[in-house]
């Protein structure tokens, strides 16, 4: 019993991080929080796939595919996507996402976990 509470003290979310081994291991992390404690996640994953989840008064969760040109990113998604776009600023370390090339008011998600590769 002791050996079992020294693991929950060690490793609180557990031995084997599945999210990493099922869906791959993530390229950018980016994530905001809004009114209501209301958080909205960004993963776009090494093998070219994005996950989105926005998490207020329910959970919204789309998956899809991505291609970055230069500092943009093209969301490709099955399920209706509302952003058609987002543009990478290196230099706020922020990734701005446009529904549509009109879009005057960028959704902007503050970058927190971004790979080299």
């Amino acid at each position: 019993m002791l050996s079992c509470l020294a693991l929950i003290a060690i490793k609180p979310k557990g031995l084997i991080n599945f999210e990493s081994v099922l869906e791959g291991e993530d390229k950018i992390f980016a994530q905001a929080e809004g009114a209501a404690n209301c958080t909205t996640t960004l993963k776009l994953k090494k093998d070219e796939k994005f996950i989105y989840e926005s998490v207020c008064f329910g959970i919204d969760r789309i998956k899809g595919e991505y291609t970055i040109k230069s500092d943009t990113v093209y969301f490709n998604s099955r399920k209706a996507f509302e952003y058609k776009f987002g543009v990478i600023d290196k230099n706020k370390n922020m990734i701005k996402l446009f529904r549509n090339k009109s879009d005057a008011k960028p959704y902007g998600i503050p970058i927190l976990k971004s790979s080299k590769n």
